[in-house]
């Protein structure tokens, strides 16, 4: 994957636009839960709209593609897992892509393809999904090299009998490590809860001196880049 590639810079500009537009609407949604600590990815999202998009239908599915600057179903087909290769080329990604179905249930060839080709696992079947929740927590924990020990809860998967499953960590160690003896334990932090309430817990803070860091100051929120220590995807 290459940012040479107008196929491949395509679907990258996607990926960093919706990632913006997620923490814009959540941040400014006043009344969302968790509007003060959200933490948003548009790489997981984009990963699993386009595992949803092979099931769409025309004219839904080309308008997916399109809007995830793909020209068609293949072309996203092709550059996703190259997207994912490099991704998890330096072990810095660990991602767990499946589709989970009670054993009843009966997917399209088709579909069964587009996700093989998407390096997605669809043999995941289950008598009942809510009972079985343990057996597809330990499969995501095992695909993620046991970094997101457990995901989901039996209600989450109750009433349903299919279900697609995106999970990611993201891995890298920083460009510049953060100096232990800066770090001030049991530091105030401000989290909101489910119901829109504030709270108060103690946390061990990282702090930088004496550096220059990028900001950016948006309307309703501050961007701060600290640089990861990964390959680049133009690389």
């Amino acid at each position: 994957m290459s940012t040479r590639n107008p196929k491949d810079r395509a679907v990258i500009s996607t990926i960093n636009k919706l990632g913006w537009d997620l923490l814009i609407q959540f941040r400014t949604n006043d009344n969302a839960p968790y509007s003060n600590s959200t933490l948003v990815s548009g790489l997981s999202t984009f990963s699993a709209l386009t595992m949803l998009a092979g099931a769409a239908v025309d004219p839904k599915q080309r308008e997916m593609c399109a809007k995830f600057g793909a020209g068609s179903l293949r072309d996203l087909q092709a550059t996703y897992p190259r997207m994912r290769r490099m991704l998890e080329s330096d072990n810095v990604f660990h991602s767990a892509n499946g589709l989970v179905a009670e054993t009843q249930v009966c997917l399209s060839p088709q579909y069964q393809d587009y996700l093989r080709g998407l390096k997605v696992d669809a043999n995941l079947h289950f008598r009942d999904l809510a009972d079985s929740v343990a057996e597809i927590n330990k499969w995501i924990s095992r695909t993620t090299n046991r970094r997101i020990p457990s995901l989901l809860t039996a209600d989450d998967l109750r009433g349903s009998v299919v279900a697609l499953i995106n999970a990611l960590i993201f891995a890298a160690a920083w460009a510049e490590p953060f100096h232990p003896r800066d770090t001030v334990r049991c530091a105030p932090f401000y989290p909101t809860t489910k119901n829109g309430l504030k709270a108060t817990a103690t946390v061990d803070m990282m702090y930088k001196h004496g550096k220059e860091v990028l900001v950016y100051q948006g309307e309703r929120y501050t961007a701060v880049r600290l640089p990861y220590h990964c390959t680049p995807p133009s690389e």
